[in-house]
């Protein structure tokens, strides 16, 4: 128990049905990790017996999936004066007992609806899942003193609140805790080894090792370390699919010329919806991120077996602690990454080692139940008026 956790608080099971509220806010729906857990949780949380909503700043490419899971959702219409009218309308309707901002583009708004609507014991709660585009945004004091809880999404995503400053008030500080990202295994078309033959034989692979990126083609992945490390990987039968789209897709493509990659040994296969097949079908996973929370997509590559090569960025260290669950190398460093991918390459037991060892780390240590259950106790316990000691799951 944390040294300042006080006195133990008996809070109502987490599986009671009792119709909690949580309004769930995204800056968009484009395909992204966060926008993947977003959906995911709150799915979850309706399963759990909470009333669970998103509500979107922007639309994207998501909200079909959204909108298949019977997750209720609102999309705010463009312009300030529409999407102020638009979210407190939609808060008015629900009346959240919470909340749940994911990174601080769409904490305004939950403050906001917080402030503007009803029930006033609402709380609002920060999920920080990692650096965006711009960096670390420090929050502004109004933002601060209005935030109940921020949970970070690993140990190197709260470092990362840390390095921006934002945990210098230490009064401010005792509302952060590390809630770490959790996973469920996605169905597969059919059985593993059919959908692996299948897949395989489709792309014409049946005889090379395939190694496979999952990530939004942005510039903040490491697309391009990896095409340089996939040039150094010539001699070997080897063949990367690019899974995911982006503004920088057309430059990466570009180089993928430039370095003489043709489709033997690099193949763009755009945004996905049927990616667990894809990993079922693969032989190895990389994510050369220049920075990172606690990426799902290296969760589920794990989760799916699979070998791991990354960045020692943010949350990967704390899935991938020692070289028996994956390899970790320096960002940028395409020299590196490419000794790690060559090592996976030639070496299918050293593989099948790696990947059965990081499929049961994240068993035993990256549950969904166990994330989801961590929020829910965290809403009630805010709820109730408590504060310290806030009984966190983490790793």
């Amino acid at each position: 128990m944390p040294p300042n956790a006080g006195p133990p608080v008996h809070l109502p099971k987490v599986s009671d049905r009792d119709g909690l509220r949580v309004l769930h806010l995204v800056s968009s729906l484009e395909t992204g990790g966060m926008e993947h857990f977003v959906a995911r949780i709150a799915q979850w949380q309706r399963e759990q017996g909470l009333d669970a909503r998103v509500l979107a700043c922007r639309g994207g490419a998501l909200q079909p999936v959204l909108d298949a899971s019977g997750v209720p959702l609102t999309v705010l219409g463009s312009g300030r004066w529409r999407r102020m009218s638009d979210l407190v309308a939609a808060a008015g309707r629900f009346r959240p007992d919470v909340f749940h901002a994911h990174n601080q583009p769409a904490l305004p708004y939950a403050l906001l609806g917080r402030l503007l609507s009803v029930p006033r014991s609402a709380r609002t709660v920060l999920t920080f899942h990692g650096q965006g585009a711009h960096g670390v945004r420090s929050l502004r004091s109004w933002e601060r003193v209005l935030t109940d809880h921020v949970v970070a999404v690993s140990d190197g995503a709260r470092d990362r609140l840390a390095a921006g400053k934002l945990l210098a008030d230490a009064e401010f500080a005792a509302r952060v805790s590390v809630i770490s990202n959790g996973v469920r295994p996605a169905p597969l078309a059919g059985p593993a080894s059919e959908v692996r033959s299948a897949r395989r034989r489709e792309w014409g692979l049946e005889d090379r090792v395939v190694g496979v990126i999952v990530a939004r083609v942005d510039g903040r992945k490491g697309h391009d370390t990896l095409l340089h490390a996939c040039a150094r990987l010539r001699d070997l039968p080897f063949t990367l699919l690019v899974v995911g789209d982006g503004i920088a897709r057309p430059e990466l493509e570009t180089l993928a010329q430039q370095l003489e990659l043709g489709t033997d040994r690099v193949r763009f296969l755009g945004a996905r919806n049927d990616v667990p097949d894809i990993l079922a079908a693969a032989d190895l996973f990389v994510l050369p991120s220049l920075s990172e929370g606690m990426p799902l997509s290296v969760l589920e590559a794990m989760a799916a077996g699979l070998a791991v090569v990354a960045t020692r960025v943010g949350g990967l260290p704390e899935l991938i602690p020692d070289a028996k669950h994956g390899s970790l190398v320096s960002v940028g460093d395409s020299n590196a990454l490419a000794d790690a991918m060559r090592e996976l390459i030639r070496d299918e037991a050293k593989r099948a080692s790696v990947g059965a060892a990081a499929r049961a780390r994240v068993e035993q240590h990256f549950s969904f139940d166990a994330m989801g259950n961590a929020y829910t106790r965290l809403y009630r316990r805010l709820l109730a008026g408590h504060e310290a000691g806030l009984p966190a799951y983490s790793h």
